[in-house]
């Protein structure tokens, strides 16, 4: 899937730190 993506493994990584810092507003539906 990441190869479709075309997302290296600094990109990856760059991504999870992001979703950690800034995670989906989820929480906001779940009201």
């Amino acid at each position: 899937q990441m190869r479709l993506l075309g997302l290296s493994g600094q990109d990856i990584v760059l991504l999870q730190t992001l979703s950690r810092t800034y995670p989906e507003p989820q929480y906001l539906y779940q009201s």
